[in-house]
Formats: C-alpha cells, sequence, structure tokens
C-alpha cells in the first residue's frame, strides 16, 4: 500500500542481481508493471552508506504490507520515525519515492524511475497465480483467526455435563449412571468409565457438582457420599421422606 493510492493494492518485489538491484512494481488491479535497475543506491539521493538506505527501504516495504493512513507521513521528531514508500504516475513512467529520516530531525527523499514493461500472456498468468496464491494466504489467516476467536468463546462458555440414573442402586454400592447428555464439548472434558460409575473430569478447574437421589423410606438413615479418588469429599445424610442432594 502507498500513502498516495489509498486502499489500492500494489505488489513491489527487490531482487539483488550482478548488475545491481531490480526493482519491480505491479498495479494489482490494473496489471501494469514497472522495473528498474539500480546500480549504486547512493545516485538517487543525498549520500548516506547503501545499506542503511537499503535497510530502511526493507523496513517500509515490511511496514506497508498492510493499509497505512495519510497522517502516518507526518514528521515525527524522534529517532524511531518510520520510512516510507510513495508513488507518482507520469506520462511514460512510475516515480518511487523512498523518504527516511536522519537521527529523528531531518527527512531525505530517494526517487526511482521505473519504465512500464509490456507483459505477455505467461506474465498476465503467473500475476494471476500470485493473486491466488496471496488470496488463499489471506483466508488461512483469516480462518486461524476465527478458530482462534473460537476457542477463546468455548473457554468463557459454561462447560456443563449432565447424567441421569434409573437403575434402583442397593446401599453400600456405587451408583450406576446411565448416559450422558446435554454436553457441551463431547470427549474433551468428562469420560464415564465402562461400568459408568466414575466420572472423570479431564480438564483441571473449578466445577460445581449437583447430586440429586431419590431415596424409599426403608433407606432411613443412610446417606450419599461423593468420592474423588475412594477418598470421601463430602456426604448428605437421608432423613424421612426427603432425597439426597449434593452441591
Amino acid at each position: 500500500y502507498f500513502l498516495s493510492k489509498g486502499q489500492l493494492k500494489y505488489r513491489i518485489m527487490v531482487n539483488s542481481g550482478s548488475d545491481g538491484v531490480k526493482i519491480w512494481i505491479e498495479d494489482k488491479q490494473m496489471k501494469k508493471q514497472w522495473e528498474t535497475i539500480v546500480d549504486d543506491i547512493t545516485k538517487y539521493g543525498p549520500v548516506l552508506p547503501a545499506k542503511t538506505i537499503w535497510k530502511c527501504f526493507e523496513r517500509a516495504i515490511i511496514r506497508q504490507s498492510s493499509p497505512i493512513f495519510p497522517n502516518d507521513k507526518a514528521v515525527k521528531v524522534k529517532d524511531d520515525d518510520p520510512p516510507f514508500l510513495d508513488i507518482e504516475n507520469t506520462s511514460n513512467e512510475l516515480e518511487l519515492y523512498l523518504s527516511l529520516s536522519i537521527s529523528g530531525y531531518d527527512r531525505v527523499s530517494y526517487k526511482f524511475g521505473l519504465k512500464q514493461i509490456t507483459i505477455d500472456e505467461f506474465d498476465a498468468l503467473n500475476s494471476e497465480l500470485l493473486d491466488s496464491r496471496e488470496l488463499i494466504v489471506e483466508l488461512q489467516n483469516e480462518v486461524n483467526q476465527l478458530k482462534g476467536e473460537l476457542i477463546q468463546i468455548q473457554q468463557r462458555a459454561p462447560i456443563y455435563l449432565n447424567m441421569f440414573s434409573n437403575i434402583n442402586t442397593i446401599g453400600g454400592n456405587f451408583i450406576q449412571w446411565g448416559e450422558m447428555t446435554n454436553r457441551v464439548v463431547p470427549d474433551t472434558h468428562f469420560q464415564a468409565s465402562a461400568d459408568n460409575t466414575t466420572i472423570t473430569v479431564l480438564h483441571p478447574g473449578i466445577y460445581q457438582i449437583n447430586i440429586r437421589v431419590v431415596h424409599n423410606h426403608s433407606a432411613n438413615g443412610r446417606y450419599l457420599a461423593l468420592l474423588n479418588h475412594n477418598v470421601e469429599i463430602t456426604n448428605c445424610i437421608v432423613s424421612n421422606n426427603s432425597g439426597y442432594h449434593i452441591s
């Protein structure tokens, strides 16, 4: 993205070769392409170490890989004032500008003239292929972001499990639970034993456990106990006309 071009997208490639550094730019909408060969970058602006100029060029490309806004162009009097790239169309070429700050106080510019090149059918197809690859990457990033948001939502949502039993249980025995129902995350947080007498919580956390059992009058004096690794952690003593309730 370039400051003067708003949301229009361009593709830029910089490759080093034996005859210099090739700068290539493509208008992704119009499919126009321009290029130039830079043999000595210090010829295009103030004399600074070439390595420093190319490093600023690289920083600007990375920074402008996502949309930027016009107010970003304002000069900031500080050492981390970022470099930026911009372009201007002329009658027969594309002018590329690199603007960077010196010690955070003065800005200097480098101007490169890129000639428009004629593209053949192969170049056009290659451009479409690059567009498709970039689109796939963008879509994959969006999918990954949505997956992350979904995981966060699931983590914030209550995780619960309902189990029931309609089997009579003789005193002193383990209650045999029936089928798991209304489970938000199947097989990821809770697991029942083969005989359905033990429920294993698969993830550490704070859980609220509610158990209610209906009894007959002959159960008077007995109690319902909740065991954790065969250690009683709480119980409920039954009265004549009530059920067991542990919470």
